[in-house]
């Protein structure tokens, strides 16, 4: 995925996605290579290291998602859903 697809999906500007990867390939996060066919482009991969703290974040986000959708029945879940990605239908 590119950069600009990144920020599309994350709703945040180019220049902030730069940013951000510029800080998690610092903290040896994410690693950067050149890609293959286009100099200009880089290849993004995640670390060792990054994915050690993915697998401990991973049980909190889920407990995390677990306590905020709790009551919430998988029909409303599609509805919220729907109505989200119509308003950023909208916004485009």
């Amino acid at each position: 995925m590119t950069q600009q697809k990144i920020a599309i999906n994350v709703f945040k500007d180019y220049a902030s996605i730069t940013r951000i990867i510029e800080i998690l390939v610092t903290k040896k996060l994410l690693e950067r290579n050149f890609h293959s066919d286009d100099r200009r482009r880089f290849d993004l991969s995640i670390t060792k290291i990054g994915y050690k703290i993915l697998n401990e974040l991973a049980p909190i986000i889920s407990s995390n998602r677990k306590q905020a959708l709790e009551g919430i029945t998988k029909s409303e879940i599609e509805l919220i859903k729907n109505v989200l990605n119509k308003i950023s239908q909208n916004c485009n």
